[in-house]
């Protein structure tokens, strides 16, 4: 949510960030703190908002993005342990290198993004086609709901990019300097992979803690990763508005966000 509000406040094409996949939201009631992620926030959350509003990862096309981000671990539970899943978190699978894993996950969150761009594009140019076969006409013109796999392709490609930055998924760091996600005070780059670890062979309570950890606004893996996700999502607007057949702007936001030095 904080991401989204950071393209708000900077979008570089303000029509499309118009779009219901970006600017809906419903109420948020919090039991504890809202800046916060641990398993009671979590499990709090999902309880008085998800079940009160009778929505379920089943039915991932009616809740908002960050539902839907949040939603990739139980709908996708398969990906956790399966040597195949590992890219939707950023992480390796046992007897994979580093780099044949990194490379993995990076062309799992641009696939992703840009099927969103396709198809976004692909509404876009049904309601211009609406509005055009409207005009003269003193009928209402009809309603376009956004398709379910807008929300679900972005949500893919985001969820592995914040996990990206967990340190339970990798290790990023400058040099031979110790671990961390980037230097003191400084959040709109990020440090390079230096490894990708394997969920298999973790203590899966401590990987958990790890998420709880980087998934707060309070941590600076989770400013980090609200940033990163801000200017994915920036280039995935642009792309949308100058109607790119690719995703415009991901070296650039690789070199930034997803750099990696084994």
């Amino acid at each position: 949510m904080e991401a989204l509000r950071l393209v708000a406040l900077n979008c570089p094409a303000p029509e499309s960030c118009r779009s219901p996949v970006l600017v809906r939201s419903i109420a948020r009631i919090w039991l504890g703190h809202n800046e916060k992620s641990t398993s009671f926030e979590n499990y709090s959350a999902a309880v008085v908002n998800y079940l009160g509003y009778m929505l379920t990862p089943d039915a991932v096309f009616q809740v908002t993005l960050p539902d839907a981000v949040a939603f990739v671990d139980l709908d996708e539970m398969w990906t956790h342990d399966d040597p195949k899943g590992q890219k939707y978190h950023f992480m390796k699978a046992k007897g994979e290198s580093d780099a044949d894993g990194y490379e993995n996950a990076c062309r799992f969150v641009y696939h992703h993004a840009n099927q969103w761009v396709l198809s976004a594009q692909q509404e876009m140019r049904l309601v211009a086609q609406l509005r055009l076969n409207a005009r003269g006409s003193s009928r209402a013109l009809p309603k376009v709901e956004v398709i379910a796999s807008q929300v679900r392709e972005l949500a893919l490609a985001l969820h592995s990019l914040q996990d990206s930055f967990s340190p339970g998924h990798t290790r990023r760091a400058y040099g031979t300097d110790a671990p961390g996600v980037c230097r003191p005070g400084y959040t709109d780059f990020a440090a390079p992979v230096r490894q990708l670890y394997v969920y298999a062979e973790q203590n899966h309570d401590a990987h958990a803690s790890h998420d709880y950890w980087s998934g707060s606004t309070k941590s600076p893996e989770g400013r980090v990763a609200i940033g990163a996700s801000a200017a994915l999502i920036g280039i995935g607007i642009l792309s949308i508005a100058s109607a790119s057949k690719g995703l415009q702007g991901w070296e650039a936001f690789k070199r930034q966000w997803l750099s990696a030095r084994f």
